[in-house]
């Protein structure tokens, strides 16, 4: 295992690794701390094929980080947003945040390799509608590279790759 830390322990940063398997987990967390000694790293338990397992870690990390995710203090995001929405502006609530990636999955109207978002000011709220994908996602070049370290790093290859 090759590990190297995105931040170093004395920028306040912390490491969690979600592992299925708590003895690869343990070996994970002994690779990062030789690497970074003094790195504040844990595990917590995830399997991917559990939607349940899912939401129970997520539900942990939110908890334990606050409303700040861990932050001292809220981050600019956090900030403008939260004005925006005082003003009335950008308001959306969790369903309706939804509603994009739920059409995309549901609808018959739904075209396989679109991207579907809110077609509001901005594409923060709104109704679902297909958008262009944005420049950032369209490189085939970095596609390529995403999908041959994910199978790299899941041990899993597939036909015709």
């Amino acid at each position: 295992m090759s590990a190297r830390p995105a931040a170093s322990p004395s920028q306040g940063a912390e490491v969690v690794l979600p592992v299925r398997n708590p003895a690869k987990g343990a070996a994970a967390l002994d690779a990062v701390r030789a690497a970074a000694p003094g790195a504040v790293v844990s595990t917590r338990q995830l399997d991917l094929a559990s939607l349940d397992s899912v939401a129970a870690l997520a539900d942990t990390l939110l908890y334990a980080s606050g409303p700040n995710l861990g932050r001292s203090r809220p981050s600019l995001h956090h900030t403008v947003m939260s004005r925006l929405a005082r003003w009335g502006f950008l308001v959306h609530s969790v369903e309706a945040g939804l509603r994009p990636a739920l059409y995309a999955a549901t609808s018959p109207q739904a075209q396989g390799g679109r991207f579907y978002g809110p077609d509001g000011l901005g594409q923060f709220t709104g109704a679902p509608t297909e958008l262009t994908v944005y420049r950032s996602a369209r490189s085939i070049d970095d596609a390529a590279r995403l999908w041959a370290v994910s199978q790299r790093l899941v041990g899993v290859g597939f036909s015709g790759n």
